[in-house]
């Protein structure tokens, strides 16, 4: 638990599993769910490994 120092929200962190895993873990969806929600399930990978190679501030 932190807490953000400007506005004294407060948050959990958690650690974002390695690229690798994101990708197993879409396409296991994926094929569960079935191409209506790919789109939907892609994009939120790519936020995912974005926010991994983001710098921390």
């Amino acid at each position: 638990m932190k807490t953000d120092p400007a506005s004294g929200e407060r948050y959990l962190r958690l650690p974002v599993p390695d690229p690798q895993t994101v990708q197993r873990l879409a396409e296991g969806l994926l094929s569960l769910l079935g191409e209506h929600k790919a789109a939907t399930l892609l994009s939120a990978k790519a936020r995912l490994l974005q926010q991994r190679s983001a710098p921390e501030n």
